[in-house]
């Protein structure tokens, strides 16, 4: 029984040995097949099938050390039987030193310590090459048409020759002694689904179509982390689960998944089998999992029936506009906020943007400004980071690139001989947009936010080319910001995009980092000028108002001495007209009354004196006022008068 069993590990272990040459052809066809015709897919199943040599390995290793085990088991039965026909015991080989030394102590040693770390290294190489995959897409050539037809029949073979080792290795692995090799198989056989899936795709590139080759491309980066990962929990699960004596332990290199495409037809049979090795009894026998066997068919078709009915449903949130596909024709309805039903998928499709919310590309600098190209649900923007205070001496972004500025300097003033009227500028420029014609963003353009990027880089480019750059710098960003976002609107209304641009600002705005300090300078010179002028300015029309405050003062003092001597000149002219009525009337009254008004004008403002001359004592009376003045008593009475009485 046990020769039986070694002659059957030897054939596995020749089937292992035969399947990693195997591998490593198929790497190599498909690695140089891969430069060939620039396919990402290509390259990824490449690496796909490069992982696979390392697991045919372990399983060829694994296979020849149970062979030796099982060849020095027979080989020392065979020694006892002799030693037992002689007479004589075989205690030789019940010696620990001895048995240390076995093929069967290194077979446990190898599936205890050895097989879990290759294992758990492999494992460490799928997730590895799978990122390192996923990561180098963006630079990834573009596919070549020309080569696509021969690679894709040359992928087809390899996804036959891979199938039918997978079938031949699974069929072996039903058998106890080559139970090993159904690890193989199942990387086998995804060799195979992978290698078809590349050879689709490469039809769909020579039929001019690149999309698909990205999606395969992405979905195998994805897998062979998944992959790893899963290798990763088995050894973990396997080293917390219980066991029980003489049981067959799985290599840490066998994966689940992957057992799946060795046996589809046997799903439940996988996931019993796992259950019960991973629990260490027969959980299968359960009623509960006998149900849940009988059961889980009709179950998954409801959840799958039920997930192919809520595609009939669609929410369209606030902010959010759609349209609907009906067999990809796009139909006339449209998606407001709100619930909304239509046929299941695929026979209409809803495609659902977001329109309300603010995208932005940022042009000048590598840094990525959060452009969204929208996808079928919407999103948030980016927030905002806060802006840092940076010297012109400063680099302000690791990968800038220069723009080139006009010098246009003043008016009347000569450039120096030699030089150049150009100048180097560094700046970031923001245009932030958002969606306005739903319609003609998904239809009229492949790739609008792409699109629109260009032309704003060309609008850009073209208007800084004749833009001054002093006035850029200092006083005239404001109104070159609006004419950009005026000439890139009609740019993208030209191309049908149905984009609105909200608004256009630059940041960063610096002259090259090696002349920042001269440049300084002149900004600061600058700046003075500008200063001295303006306060000129203010002087002058402090100066202005003030000179029109003193003339309209003028002026009015003016009109009212007009109007006051038109207005006594009118009503001297009446008082005449009136006076000369009454003198005709009565001229001696008239003049006695004139005379007595005009005494009375006369005698109003000063003080008034009455002198009178007593004749009996010759006494001057002076009468009036309250005191009398002292000029008053300053004259000389003739010599018949006496002195004045006081």
């Amino acid at each position: 029984m046990a020769q039986k069993k070694a002659t059957g590990r030897k054939r596995a272990e020749v089937v292992a040995y035969c399947a990693m040459a195997a591998q490593f052809l198929f790497f190599a066809i498909t690695l140089l097949l891969g430069f060939w015709c620039h396919s990402r897919a290509v390259r990824v199943e490449a690496w796909h099938l490069f992982a696979g040599i390392p697991f045919w390995l372990l399983i060829a290793v694994h296979i020849h050390q149970k062979r030796v085990a099982e060849r020095e088991e027979e080989e020392r039965d065979e020694l006892k039987r002799q030693e037992l026909a002689r007479g004589k015991a075989g205690k030789m080989f019940a010696e620990p030193e001895v048995d240390a030394f076995s093929a069967a102590h290194r077979l446990r040693q190898m599936e205890k310590y050895l097989i879990p770390g290759l294992a758990a290294v492999l494992s460490v190489l799928l997730v590895y090459l799978g990122v390192r995959l996923f990561l180098g897409f963006s630079s990834a050539p573009v596919p070549r048409r020309g080569p696509a037809a021969v690679s894709a029949l040359a992928m087809a073979m390899v996804s036959a020759l891979s199938f039918f080792l997978s079938r031949y290795t699974a069929g072996m692995a039903r058998e106890a002694p080559w139970r090993l090799l159904r690890a193989g198989a199942g990387y086998m056989a995804s060799n195979a689904l992978a290698a078809f899936a590349v050879a689709v795709s490469l039809v769909f590139i020579h039929a001019g179509h690149f999309v698909l080759d990205a999606i395969v491309a992405r979905v195998m980066s994805i897998f062979l982390p998944l992959l790893g990962l899963e290798l990763i929990v088995n050894l973990i699960l396997e080293f917390y689960r219980p066991r029980q004596a003489g049981e067959n332990v799985r290599p840490g290199y066998e994966s689940r998944m992957l057992a799946l495409l060795v046996e589809p037809a046997a799903v439940m049979k996988t996931v019993a089998d796992t259950l019960d090795y991973q629990f260490g009894f027969r959980i299968s026998e359960s009623w509960f999992y006998r149900f849940m066997e009988r059961a889980i068919a009709p179950l998954i078709l409801f959840q799958l029936l039920a997930l192919w009915l809520l595609s009939c449903v669609v929410i369209v949130d606030a902010g959010e506009q759609g349209v609907i596909e009906r067999y990809g024709k796009l139909q006339d309805k449209d998606l407001v906020p709100g619930i909304h039903l239509k046929w299941p998928w695929p026979l209409e499709r809803a495609r659902i943007h977001s329109t309300g919310k603010i995208r932005r590309i940022v042009l000048g600098h590598g840094e990525d400004g959060g452009r969204d190209s929208g996808h079928e649900h919407g999103g948030d923007a980016k927030a905002m980071k806060p802006a840092k205070v940076m010297l012109w001496t400063e680099q302000h972004h690791g990968d800038e690139y220069l723009f080139l500025v006009a010098q246009v300097g003043e008016e009347g003033e000569r450039a120096a001989p030699g030089s150049v009227p150009l100048n180097l500028m560094s700046a970031g420029v923001e245009v932030d947009y958002r969606i306005s014609d739903l319609r003609k963003y998904l239809y009229e353009k492949a790739q609008p936010d792409r699109l629109l990027e260009m032309l704003a880089e060309r609008e850009i480019v073209r208007f800084l080319a004749g833009a001054d750059f002093i006035t850029i710098l200092t006083s005239g960003r404001q109104e070159m910001v609006d004419e950009l976002r005026r000439r890139i609107q009609a740019r993208a209304e030209e191309e049908s995009l149905g984009l609105e641009i909200v608004s256009v600002s630059m940041t960063n705005i610096h002259p090259p980092v090696e002349v920042g300090a001269a440049f300084q300078e002149v900004a600061s010179a600058i700046q003075e000028k500008e200063a001295t002028i303006l306060e000129a300015e203010a002087y002058l029309n402090e100066m202005r108002a003030l000179a029109r405050g003193e003339e309209a003062k003028l002026l009015h003092e003016a009109r009212a001495y007009l109007w006051t001597k038109e207005k006594i000149s009118e009503g001297n002219a009446v008082r005449f007209r009136e006076q000369l009525k009454a003198y005709r009337q009565a001229p001696r009254v008239y003049m006695a009354r004139e005379y007595l008004q005009a005494l009375e004008e006369a005698l109003d403002g000063p003080d008034k004196y009455l002198i009178a001359l007593d004749p009996e004592t010759d006494y001057v009376i002076i009468l009036g006022g309250e005191k009398v003045r002292s000029g008053l008593l300053d004259f000389t009475l003739p010599e018949r008068l006496g002195n004045p009485a006081p």
